[in-house]
C-alpha cells in the first residue's frame, strides 16, 4: 500500500513539472510555437488583418490557381518578403511588436494586409 502511494505521488509531481513552464530569471516564457495563416485566393489576403503575439509565425498560403502573387512589406516596419508565386507558402516569424503592413506588388490596389504584433 505504501509503495502505490509513493508511486502515485511521484507521478503527480512529475506530471505537474510537465505542465508548469520553467521560468529562467523570473521573466515570462516566450511562446514561439504559434502559427497564424493567411490564404491568398481570389486576388485577396484572407484574413486581411491578423493580430499575434511576439514570436508568432505567419504563413501565407498561395492558393489562387494560375495567378501569381507575392508578399512584400511596406511602411515603417519592414520584413523580407516572398518571391512571385502561384502555389506554395511563405512564412515569417514576427519577434518585435508593431504594425507590419504588406501587399502584393502585382495587385497593389486589391491586395493589402497588416500583421499587428503585441
Amino acid at each position: 500500500m505504501r509503495h502505490s502511494f509513493t508511486a502515485g505521488l511521484s507521478t503527480c509531481v512529475f506530471t505537474s513539472l510537465l505542465v508548469v513552464p520553467a521560468v529562467a530569471g523570473g521573466g515570462p516564457v516566450a511562446q514561439t510555437s504559434a502559427v497564424r495563416t493567411v490564404t491568398i485566393k481570389d486576388i485577396a489576403f484572407k484574413p486581411g488583418k491578423i493580430s499575434a503575439e511576439r514570436g508568432t509565425e505567419v504563413r501565407w498560403l498561395f492558393r489562387d490557381g494560375l495567378t501569381f502573387h507575392n508578399v512584400r512589406s511596406g511602411a515603417e516596419r519592414r520584413f523580407r518578403g516572398s518571391r512571385d508565386m502561384r502555389k506554395g507558402a511563405f512564412s515569417k516569424r514576427f519577434r518585435r511588436a508593431g504594425r507590419y503592413r504588406y501587399m502584393c506588388t502585382l495587385h497593389p490596389l486589391a491586395m493589402r494586409g497588416v500583421v499587428v504584433v503585441r
